[in-house]
């Protein structure tokens, strides 16, 4: 991290004490909170020192609470109103997908209509910490104050010593034999509990690791075996956990023993000082696995028989769970399909969101989307933060009739799709959401999407039609679909659960 993230906290009097306490988690974390009965001393001008503060801060918090809501006129002079007011205008200088104002709420109250806009977060529920650091440091990312490092995450089964001493020196790994000058990643750890299970994220990396591991050591074929059970279960929410490749797992090596005897952050558990990866040297001729010792902080080839313990990994923002998309979406669209869905109904709802179409609603303008392209385990995927779904960035390679569909939808979900099985044709509101009221690189939709699918099938049908989408026209079409006449193209889509 090059910088200090400087945070300035808005709230009302009322909240002071809770606010301090917030003031302190933050300094405490390493940031640099601002909050004016702190930082403000004698003498100094408090209107344009705050505001000065303001403009100087890399995120805006709002401490939202009930004494937030004006219950007399007096109460709308009130100075943090003028405070918001300061960070919006900031608004514009920022671009796509940066955070600056966080809303938190201290308690169950109202947002002002000013910071509805915003994704707030439930400061009084048992993982609001947790949420506002998560918003930090990714706001953090997109200020480019953490730089992150990609690391290979498929295995190698060829990988020499010679290989190995290259890539230690490449990133500068510490290995107390092969590169002892080395000072490691300078990582940006956060603790998480998530549904049952600890885990430890690296906003560096961008992985999230098991924060203790296996219990007893194994040989490298159990290890399989381990990740496969830790899938089956589930471990906190992710079902695609893997062993770590070389690199992922030298990636924790700390030059210094900061874990009682171990070479590792002390945020993870001690029990497992030393490792199994996912990697090779040769995996016909030989029956050695490369292993890293947190103790030694060292790696070495250890046959693949001899016992040792597991951390398991996942890459962090490539897969996105319901309850992290519930935080972010600001749009819920109907996700379930309707079985007779009529040209009225379509064209209410065509109003109701304002989505374009050029005879049922030529005015309209659709969402203003915040899409993010990722690959994943071979797939490539669009993020849309607005409605929290994530797409098929191509789609079926061909067409297809609707008959079709279903075995398509089926064989990507069997084959896991870029780590998922819950692959699904859209509703006609979720694939209406992604057409443009203008073209875009040819066809009605954003150019981060394939332009291939000039027309798609959805879920929803009305007796003996089903409806589709027409990028190309940039509308909805009720399409008959008895037989194979008709063929369309596939964009699946899934909500991130």
């Amino acid at each position: 991290m090059e910088k200090i993230a400087k945070i300035f906290l808005c709230y009302a009097k009322e909240d002071k004490t809770q606010v301090e306490q917030l003031y302190q988690k933050l300094k405490d974390a390493g940031f640099e909170p601002w909050m004016d009965k702190v930082n403000l001393v004698g003498g100094e001008e408090w209107r344009p020192t705050i505001e000065k503060a303001i403009r100087e801060s890399h995120f805006f918090v709002a401490c939202v609470s009930k004494h937030w809501i004006p219950t007399n006129p007096q109460d709308r002079k009130r100075f943090f109103r003028r405070e918001i007011q300061t960070a919006l205008n900031a608004l514009p200088e920022l671009q796509l997908g940066d955070i600056y104002v966080i809303p938190i709420r201290l308690e169950e109250s109202e947002v002002p209509d000013n910071l509805s806009l915003f994704q707030w977060i439930d400061y009084f529920h048992n993982d609001g910490w947790e949420q506002l650091l998560k918003s930090i440091h990714k706001g953090m990312v997109r200020l480019g104050m953490i730089k992150t490092i990609k690391l290979r995450t498929q295995p190698d089964y060829e990988i020499t010593k010679d290989d190995v001493k290259e890539i230690f020196r490449n990133y500068d790994f510490f290995d107390s034999e092969r590169n002892w000058r080395g000072v490691g990643i300078q990582h940006q750890y956060e603790l998480i509990e998530h549904n049952g299970g600890k885990v430890v994220v690296d906003y560096v990396t961008n992985l999230i690791w098991q924060q203790s591991g296996s219990e007893k050591r194994m040989g490298w074929s159990d290890a399989q075996n381990y990740i496969t059970e830790l899938n089956n279960e589930g471990l906190a929410g992710y079902q695609d956990w893997r062993l770590p490749t070389l690199e992922e797992a030298m990636s924790l090596v700390e030059v210094e023993q900061r874990n009682g005897y171990l070479h590792v952050n002390p945020m993870f558990n001690s029990k497992q000082p030393w490792i199994w990866t996912a990697d090779r040297d040769d995996l016909v001729l030989s029956k050695d696995a490369w292993t890293v010792s947190l103790s030694g902080a060292v790696s070495r080839l250890s046959n693949i028989n001899e016992p040792y313990f597991v951390r398991a990994v996942r890459s962090q923002i490539l897969s996105i769970t319901q309850s992290e998309m519930e935080r972010v979406a600001l749009v819920r669209l109907r996700s379930r399909p309707l079985k007779y869905l009529d040209d009225k109904d379509v064209k209410k709802m065509l109003r109701e969101w304002g989505f374009y179409h050029p005879s049922k609603n030529p005015l309209g303008r659709g969402l203003q989307h915040q899409y993010e392209f990722i690959e994943q385990d071979g797939g490539k995927l669009v993020i849309d933060h607005i409605t929290g779904l994530i797409w098929q960035q191509q789609g079926s390679p061909k067409p297809m009739s609707y008959t079709e569909v279903e075995q398509y939808i089926r064989d990507l979900n069997t084959n896991r799709f870029a780590g998922h099985n819950d692959w699904r044709l859209p509703t006609l509101e979720e694939a209406m959401s992604i057409v443009e009221h203008e073209r875009k690189n040819v066809l009605y939709i954003d150019s981060v999407f394939d332009s291939r699918q000039e027309q798609i099938w959805t879920a929803d049908i009305d007796e003996v039609r089903a409806w589709s989408v027409y990028f190309d026209r940039g509308g909805c079409y009720g399409t008959w679909f008895p037989g194979d006449l008709t063929s369309y193209y596939v964009r699946a889509v899934r909500s991130g659960q």
